[in-house]
């Protein structure tokens, strides 16, 4: 998902009009303070993602440079998210229409994690827990300062008004600015993509995206990963429960990984949100205390 949150978060708007065929004037399309209530929008998407758990259905990748590389087993997961990302539980459910047979040492392994750092956090000092909270604020408005960098990669202009699934739409084309400077690893993968956003006229907010690779896009000083020209990548969200979450991903191409090629069909289905505090993850999970 961060690739494509990454291009979908790459949006801005200009200023424009537009006049009907028959003479008669329609509304102007937006002014320039809907860019930055856009903007806005795409800061703040990370926190609604993790306010609710969701399920997932993707077909996996495998990037094994020792065994098949491409596609690997249709999974579901069941996703429990966190703040910080290393405590996020993609519970698999089944692999290839099968259910997993390991799913109780899943939840054995992650309860056992979780509970070592919770007795971590309970015996931790007043000066450490300051300072840690201080470092997860500082974290927050690192990232938002990425995406808002991820932004600044791009040059957008506004095509039309129109609708997205029966909701209003503005239909924006973005393609990168030449020598943006990325910050991160999926900054720099965006800047290589150019296409269409489809954003909500009213919410300000990114509906569906179609991008496609302008040119080879290099992982690792080109020497671990690269992406070819030409690969596609769709994702879409939607409102749900009073927040626009994601609904799809879908990312197809080819490149090369560890000097090996490799065909990418990757698609994700994102579904079954449902609200979540993570100190409700035991009674969800029918865990004894």
């Amino acid at each position: 998902m961060r690739l494509a949150a990454a291009l979908s978060m790459s949006l801005a708007l200009c200023v424009a009009g537009v006049s009907r065929t028959d003479g008669q004037p329609v509304a102007p399309l937006p002014a320039a303070e809907f860019l930055d209530k856009a903007r806005g929008r795409l800061v703040v998407a990370a926190a609604d993602f993790i306010r609710f758990s969701h399920r997932e259905r993707s077909t996996e990748i495998r990037f094994n440079p020792f065994a098949r590389m491409g596609p690997g087993p249709k999974v579901l997961a069941e996703v429990f998210p966190a703040a910080d990302d290393e405590f996020t539980y993609r519970r698999i459910l089944e692999r290839d229409g099968k259910p997993a047979s390991d799913l109780g040492e899943q939840d054995r392994k992650y309860r056992a994690r979780l509970e070592a750092h919770q007795r971590e956090l309970s015996g931790e000092p007043a000066g450490s827990r300051a300072a840690r909270l201080k470092a997860e604020e500082q974290d927050r408005k690192k990232q938002e300062a990425n995406v808002r960098n991820t932004l600044g990669l791009f040059t957008f202009t506004i095509e039309s008004r129109t609708s997205w699934e029966g909701a209003p739409a503005i239909v924006v084309s973005f393609v990168p600015k030449p020598g943006g400077q990325a910050r991160t690893r999926e900054a720099r993968v965006a800047k290589g993509f150019a296409g269409r956003a489809w954003v909500h006229e009213h919410d300000y907010d990114v509906m569906h995206v179609e991008a496609r690779a302008i040119e080879d896009v290099s992982f690792g000083l080109g020497l671990v990963a690269r992406l070819h020209k030409g690969s596609s990548i769709v994702f879409s969200r939607q409102k749900i429960q009073g927040a626009w979450l994601p609904t799809l991903t879908v990312f197809k191409g080819t490149g090369r990984v560890f000097l090996r090629w490799v065909d990418i069909d990757f698609r994700r289905e994102y579904f079954d949100y449902r609200p979540y505090d993570p100190a409700d993850l035991p009674d969800r999970l029918g865990w004894k205390r």
